[in-house]
């Protein structure tokens, strides 16, 4: 909704009304300088600098709330999934172990992105989660005009390394391991469940 400090300079900015299936331009564009007021208390040596390390937070930010998102959108999809087994008319107990594996795998990465809520609550994790370190750079740093610390610039380095490997595993279990079982579940003939497209063989083909 809202981006970095931009570094003092020239802009042009433009206005234009979709509409009907139409993009018209209105009016034409408009140039303007952006000045400093120059009351920093810690003048940076570098403004560009300060702002692409901004972008970058926010950005990391954005793919944590993005795999935030979609563990919970599999989380739901699967509530879905255990509804369409039951009533199946096959066991449920063949097709559980795929869910409970799938939901395994999204509760370990949901604790990596986010931590363990019941150490949490019993003051038992004192290692700042994913969602933590971002959500501490970005909110103590998106106005200040001065160079990022230390500390910001290592919890920065450490969620870049993490998130890597959490999008990894996650892609995993969506591309791969949900989407197989929605396959299965489709050629055993299951209702249907979000995401899913179903399978139609035409009669003699």
């Amino acid at each position: 909704e809202e981006g970095p400090l931009v570094t003092p300079g020239m802009y042009t900015v433009s206005l234009s009304r979709w509409k009907d299936g139409v993009m018209t331009e209105l009016g034409s564009p408009v140039s303007f300088k952006v000045k400093s007021l120059n009351n920093y208390v810690l003048p940076p040596k570098d403004m560009a600098s300060v702002v692409n390390f901004k972008r970058e937070a926010e950005n990391l930010n954005r793919i944590q709330q993005s795999a935030s998102e979609a563990i919970n959108s599999a989380n739901s999809e699967l509530g879905y999934i255990r509804r369409a087994i039951s009533s199946m008319e096959q066991p449920e107990d063949n097709w559980l172990k795929d869910v409970r594996m799938i939901q395994h795998k999204l509760d370990t990465i949901q604790r990596r992105l986010s931590g363990d809520p019941i150490q949490v609550q019993l003051d038992m994790n004192p290692t700042p989660s994913v969602s933590d370190r971002i959500g501490r750079i970005v909110g103590e740093y998106k106005y200040s005009s001065a160079e990022p610390t230390g500390t910001h610039q290592q919890s920065l380095k450490i969620v870049k390394e993490e998130l890597s490997g959490i999008v990894s595993s996650l892609k995993d279990v969506l591309e791969n391991d949900l989407k197989q079982l929605r396959v299965k579940l489709q050629e055993a003939g299951a209702p249907y469940t979000p995401n899913a497209i179903p399978l139609f063989h035409v009669p003699g083909n």
